[in-house]
């Protein structure tokens, strides 16, 4: 489900993150990015991701970046957050949380 405001678009994540979903997603991203809209995502129902999707997050953040607009993440599931650990990417979710308390 996504929706968006003036500013922002938000994009609540399926239970289902990988590499099946990440191409629709994708495009979708680009689209919004071109927009200048900042964009902030919900991972708070995700049971099952993969690598591609923490590319994609990455890779989103990156682009906000280079062009002065947020990246958020609200909220994640149990399994989001571990699955994140075990991948090592935390500074991801620490890199969101600064960019949200500075903004």
């Amino acid at each position: 489900m996504t929706k968006s405001t003036s500013k922002t678009h938000f994009y609540e994540l399926p239970q289902e993150c990988t590499i099946y979903e990440v191409s629709e997603l994708k495009d979708a991203l680009l689209a919004h990015i071109a927009s200048d809209k900042n964009i902030e995502f919900d991972l708070s129902k995700v049971s099952l991701m993969d690598a591609c999707i923490v590319q994609l997050l990455v890779a989103t953040q990156k682009e906000l970046k280079k062009k002065k607009l947020k990246f958020g993440i609200s909220a994640l599931s149990d399994y989001a957050q571990q699955f994140f650990s075990r991948m090592y990417c935390n500074e991801i979710l620490f890199l969101c949380e600064e960019e949200s308390s500075n903004g």
